[in-house]
């Protein structure tokens, strides 16, 4: 998708001490990476526990159609169900990239209609770490 990503290794290794602040999962084949899920757990009190947010789901254009992405998200969900419970599972998804979204109500995720994703960054987070 040409997406820029601006996280760094270091960043990656931070994130990663004390309490990891996400999970990642690699497919491989030898030494090729082909599939990539990475999330974090979350919790509901409206939806009653546990649950994961698979913030990227990636693979590649030559292993696609195989089952890589149903095999990583069911990876994901018992780890999560061992460590915490899985009731759900929640991502976002690019209205630009429509292969995405049609994978993804392909495989059973529904749009939720009563929710809005919004995001804080930049000066309006600053305010908040300053106060």
């Amino acid at each position: 998708m040409g997406d820029t990503h601006l996280a760094d290794r270091k960043a990656l290794e931070t994130s990663f001490m004390g309490n990891p602040a996400f999970n990642a999962l690699l497919a491989y084949e030898s030494a090729d990476m082909f599939g990539v899920l990475v999330w974090s757990p979350l919790f509901s009190t409206t939806r009653g526990g546990g649950g994961l947010f698979v913030s990227d789901l990636w693979v590649a254009s030559s292993a696609r159609g195989q089952g890589t992405g149903r095999k990583l998200l069911a990876h994901a969900i018992s780890d999560a169900e061992d460590s915490s419970g899985a009731c759900f599972v929640r991502l976002a998804a690019h209205r630009n990239n429509p292969s995405a979204c049609s994978y993804y109500a392909h495989i059973g995720f529904d749009e939720e209609a009563d929710m809005l994703s919004m995001l804080l960054e930049g000066s309006a987070l600053q305010y908040f770490k300053e106060i």
